[in-house]
């Protein structure tokens, strides 16, 4: 399967599938085969964003600690 990945950032990237859009935890964009260690799936691009945007902001927030 061919995966578009639509923005990255650090090792969280959102990704477009076929059926879906991923939000991958791990991602390895240097990884030919685009692997990633967690995955979530959603139907609604919206619900995806919204969670990229919540793991980035987590992130972050840990980075300042």
């Amino acid at each position: 399967m061919l995966y578009h990945v639509i923005l990255h950032i650090g090792d969280v990237a959102l990704i477009e599938s076929e059926n879906d859009f991923i939000v991958a935890c791990g991602y390895d964009e240097n990884d030919e085969a685009q692997t990633w260690a967690q995955g979530f799936y959603f139907s609604y691009f919206g619900n995806a964003v919204t969670l990229f945007r919540k793991t980035i902001e987590q992130e972050n927030e840990l980075g300042k600690e």
